[in-house]
């Protein structure tokens, strides 16, 4: 299992024992276990997650120890020839902590008697799609960009309100001091109370950006030792497994899209043009390399692409020649 397999493995873990994992996260999750029931890698995880979590505090008649030497002791042999599986085991374990929420319809079980069932909602913006404003069964306002889903429970239960962002939304959550509001996407997860930040957690983009326009963020990476605090205007940025904090990020920049904007400060112009395939739902290929900073500043979203570009091609960096869906970015002569 590769490193980038594996933190995405703590992240569902994180999640699932948390009551924060949707049924398709969980259904991921134990298709990872069921998938590579030799993997090593996996042993340790569970190793690592049973000295920081107390599932006797949930359920305390249950012999947590003689389970857990089961788990770590079952011999790796070939699949033909085992009777064991020690992925079951280990899904046995992460059923009892979870405390039946919502696993027990994926399992065709009945939760026990007065345990309630989290329903989940999906929302997804596509690509070339407007932005969505969501009101949350708390009152939290959250805004989601084009190429971005958004999966949340109708209604938030116990003492977290925890929701899975995948691509970019602005949040303005409500405060409520008895519960902490998760936002889980691109292995990070943003804990608040109550504040308004912008989560940029895009696939295949190589940071995950979180940015404070008010309030105080708490941003966790995959492993228990990566975290930081953010204060307005900063931003933290989760690359290569580690965290970097910028301070005196241009806030207004970063949050135009939600009020229907393209202001872009001193931005790379790949970052640009990956933004504008998202908004006009366009192919992008780069026939040079072309990394100068450009300016761009209240460029209403609905303004023809073609304009934009001529807007662009003012600085004679870049020409852009749109060819079907795709746009060709070469020198400017």
């Amino acid at each position: 299992m590769k490193k980038e397999d594996v933190d995405h493995f703590q992240l569902l873990l994180k999640q699932y024992l948390s009551n924060t994992a949707t049924p398709a996260e969980v259904r991921e999750l134990m298709q990872l276990l069921k998938d590579q029931p030799e993997d090593s890698l996996l042993k340790e995880e569970v190793a690592g997650l049973w000295n920081t979590h107390s599932p006797e505090d949930l359920l305390p008649d249950t012999n947590w120890e003689n389970m857990y030497a089961d788990i770590v002791s079952i011999p790796v042999i070939k699949p033909a020839k085992t009777t064991h599986h020690w992925w079951k085991a280990v899904a046995a374990v992460f059923l009892a902590a979870l405390a039946g929420v919502g696993i027990w319809q994926l399992l065709n079980k009945k939760p026990p008697h007065g345990t309630p069932i989290q329903q989940y909602t999906t929302i997804t913006v596509p690509k070339g799609g407007k932005v969505r404003k969501l009101v949350l069964e708390d009152g939290t306002t959250v805004s989601l960009h084009a190429a971005s889903t958004l999966v949340y429970p109708v209604a938030f239960q116990g003492n977290l309100r925890a929701v899975t962002l995948t691509g970019e939304a602005y949040f303005e959550v409500a405060k409520d001091p008895a519960r902490k509001f998760l936002v889980s996407g691109g292995n990070i997860t943003t804990e608040v109370l109550g504040t308004d930040f912008n989560v940029q957690a895009y696939p295949g983009e190589e940071a995950v950006k979180v940015t404070l326009m008010e309030g105080s963020v708490k941003v966790k990476g995959p492993s228990n030792d990566q975290t930081v605090t953010i204060a307005p205007g900063q931003q933290a940025k989760f690359s290569n497994g580690k965290f970097t904090v910028v301070d005196s990020v241009n806030t207004r920049a970063v949050s135009a899209w939600v009020n229907g904007y393209l202001t872009f400060a001193e931005v790379p112009l790949p970052v640009i043009m990956q933004e504008l395939s998202r908004v006009y739902n366009v192919q992008v290929s780069f026939k040079d390399d072309i990394r100068d900073p450009f300016f761009l500043n209240d460029v209403p979203v609905n303004t023809p692409l073609p304009t934009l570009l001529k807007v662009l091609e003012l600085t004679k960096v870049a020409h852009f020649t749109i060819k079907g869906d795709t746009i060709e970015v070469s020198k400017f002569n």
